[in-house]
């Protein structure tokens, strides 16, 4: 790619020029074949991809300030960006919609039913022969460290993430984590006291 051509194109295709538009879309095609050939997305075909990254490529032209930075980058960050976003929204959504969602049949109905009528009793039960404390000092100590910095101090998530210097997925990952071990601890010694 020539970048002062890329330039000039965009200024063309900025004017309203349907040309110079065809132009910069042939010049990204193989950044956004290979993008899209990379890229593995639930829902999304190669082609659907590809569309995407035509659509960011677009929406960049018109968004595009000359005087800030050079059109190659700023366009190439944002399909990037683009094909980054798409994924973590298809990860988010295929805890709900794919192969891990859990689907209401009459035997879960019937777990989810008999789980309520024990319920109050396990709360009784877990509060008078334990305190939460006591289940969290069975925690290892990172597991601990993030349920007290947000449950018992409560503090943000952010917070944690700026003081232990690592990004905020990584926290909510690990606090998820903790509260499943948490989660885990509570029912092992529940069933001692349940049947």
């Amino acid at each position: 790619m020539d970048y002062d051509q890329i330039e000039q194109l965009v200024l063309a295709a900025k004017a309203g020029e349907l040309k110079a538009k065809e132009r910069l879309m042939v010049e990204f095609t193989p950044l956004i074949k290979k993008l899209s050939k990379k890229s593995i997305i639930h829902g999304y075909e190669r082609e659907d991809l590809q569309n995407e990254c035509y659509k960011t490529l677009l929406k960049c032209i018109f968004q595009y300030n000359c005087e800030a930075h050079r059109f190659i980058g700023y366009a190439t960050s944002a399909i990037k960006n683009n094909m980054n976003n798409l994924i973590k929204i298809s990860i988010k959504r295929s805890s709900s919609e794919g192969p891990k969602a859990l689907i209401m049949d009459e035997k879960m109905e019937n777990q989810l039913v008999e789980d309520n009528e024990h319920f109050e009793d396990r709360i009784c039960d877990q509060a008078y022969n334990r305190s939460v404390k006591g289940f969290i000092s069975e925690l290892n100590n990172t597991d601990k460290e993030i349920i007290n910095f947000v449950f018992f101090e409560e503090k943000q998530l952010r917070d944690y993430s700026a003081l232990k210097e690592l990004p905020y997925t990584t926290i909510v990952n690990r606090k998820n984590t903790a509260l499943k071990n948490l989660k885990k601890i509570m029912d092992k010694h529940s069933a001692q006291y349940i049947n």
